[in-house]
């Protein structure tokens, strides 16, 4: 069977001043009821397996589940690769889509998406989440052009296990100026068709805006980084605590309460600067040449 193309996106203004917006039921809390299976308000997936079993009877093997082992709240969204007819591993995606099958309207500009995984691998199976920032009259999340129709763009991969809940951040890429309308968020248990029993838990999904964290809007504004990109030395300005530079997958690679970082030990990439002020975290991506 073949696997969906991973995709996620989010619909974006052009300033800061506009509502934090956030995808909805991105703690994943609400759900419905399908003929029997379940999935989360706002999301899909096309791979709930169900084989004729004959009489009249169906066996259905669910990729995704609803599941109380949660990182806060009541639920979850549990992933699990299965077989599909053929007995073949089929891997598992879940994306944004309205009750339409359209795409879900959004508005804000934020720079990352924060959430929390758990990933139980089997074999040598990586899973991912990604977004892309949609432009307008984009009607079918499924099938836009990642050439014309994106604002801005970021993925995150999960190459090993991951027994406990972790943090993970997306940063977006902006590559247009012009204004999104809807959102399109996409992850899948493993590239290609996958191992059996490759399970991924998410959960607390959070958009993260310039400057503010989305749940404090009294975080200073004032914190600046550069160079950014930056090779070696790192400097902030502003008034801040201290500072937490934190890798893609969540772990937290340095901290500090200097003006000034010394970057000469990390690896180039992409990262997420988390500068703690006495309002607030001011959350900003750090791109290291």
């Amino acid at each position: 069977m073949k696997k969906l193309v991973l995709l996620a996106g989010l619909a974006l203004g052009f300033s800061t001043a506009f509502a934090q917006d956030q995808h909805p039921n991105s703690d994943f809390e609400d759900w419905t009821d399908y003929d029997g299976y379940m999935l989360p308000d706002s999301l899909t997936s096309f791979q709930n397996i169900c084989v004729d079993i004959g009489g009249g009877f169906q066996e259905c093997l669910i990729g995704v589940e609803q599941t109380t082992d949660a990182n806060t709240g009541t639920y979850a969204v549990k992933m699990t690769n299965v077989a599909d007819a053929d007995g073949d591993p089929t891997s598992i995606s879940l994306f944004s889509l309205n009750d339409d099958f359209e795409t879900i309207t959004f508005t804000g500009r934020p720079d990352s998406l924060s959430g929390f995984y758990k990933f139980l691998q089997e074999g040598q199976d990586t899973a991912a989440v990604a977004v892309y920032l949609l432009k307008e009259n984009v009607a079918d999340p499924t099938g836009f052009d990642p050439n014309t129709d994106v604002v801005a763009s970021g993925f995150v991969e999960f190459l090993e296990d991951a027994n406990d809940y972790t943090q993970f951040y997306v940063p977006l890429t902006y590559i247009s100026t012009d204004p999104v309308a809807g959102i399109f968020l996409y992850a899948e248990t493993s590239e290609g068709d996958g191992t059996i029993g490759t399970t991924l838990y998410l959960d607390s999904f959070e958009f993260m805006y310039s400057n503010v964290t989305s749940t404090d809007e009294t975080a200073s504004s004032d914190i600046e980084l550069f160079p950014n990109p930056a090779t070696e030395v790192l400097n902030i300005s502003g008034t801040f605590n201290s500072v937490e530079i934190l890798s893609m997958d969540g772990t937290v690679v340095m901290t500090s309460s200097e003006t000034q970082l010394n970057l000469s030990d990390l690896a180039s990439g992409i990262y997420i600067a988390r500068v703690h002020t006495d309002n607030g975290i001011v959350p900003q991506k750090l791109v290291i040449d």
